[in-house]
């Protein structure tokens, strides 16, 4: 998407994108599920790789991989400080850096037997995508 080896999933804005729903998540959801993190949080990385695709996209000249990654950067920048604030401001980085997440979230064994097959169906479409090359 980007020709470049060195890009990863944070100049897209995924993992922004994910973190900000785990901040508004715990602000407004406390008690949410493991199950509705993870499906919020995936959705908020989805409408995080549209804002970069539809920013890289303004320019008359279309999309290049430089304005997508440049685009990715900007977004990602704008998320995460929307994710820093609401998680300083409502005292939720105290649990974040300890690793206490799944734990707090209620994750368990279920959630494990949600997020293995869906890592590796997505482990399967980055390959099958490389093949199709």
């Amino acid at each position: 998407m980007t020709r470049n080896p060195l890009a990863d999933s944070g100049l897209l804005g995924l993992n922004s994108g994910a973190s900000l729903a785990m901040a508004v998540c715990f602000a407004l959801y406390p008690g949410s599920s493991f199950l509705q993190l993870m499906l919020y949080s995936f959705v908020s990385a989805a409408l995080a790789v549209v804002m970069v695709y539809g920013t890289s996209s303004l320019s008359k000249s279309g999309i290049t991989p430089v304005r997508l990654v440049l685009a990715g950067a900007a977004v990602t920048a704008l998320l995460s400080s929307l994710g820093d604030t609401i998680s300083l401001y409502l005292m939720s980085s105290k649990i974040w850096p300890s690793g206490m997440l799944g734990i707090n979230a209620g994750a368990g064994l279920n959630a494990v037997c949600i997020a293995v097959p869906i890592h590796a169906n997505c482990e399967f479409i980055i390959f099958a995508a490389r093949a199709l090359r």
